[in-house]
């Protein structure tokens, strides 16, 4: 598993913070995405690595963008 961690701007209520997360968890791979309104702070939880493009692509004409990019953290099962 692969947890990516990134702040996203450009939020103005609740809906932004929804919308972001279920066009993030429409990438293919990724399992869930937890976003904070106030913050912008993202965790993306996915099954391969995900591109910073990949994201930026589906929050085209959004509005929101990608102001840091903080961590990528990959987990290997031990089985």
């Amino acid at each position: 598993m692969t947890s990516i961690k990134i702040i996203i701007k450009g939020f103005h209520c609740p809906s932004c913070a929804k919308l972001t997360k279920m066009k993030i968890e429409e990438i293919a791979g990724v399992s869930e995405a937890r976003v904070d309104e106030a913050s912008g702070a993202t965790e993306i939880i996915a099954s391969r690595e995900i591109a910073k493009q990949e994201i930026k692509q589906v929050l085209a004409g959004t509005g929101y963008t990608i102001q840091a990019w903080l961590s990528l953290t990959e987990t290997r099962n031990k089985n």
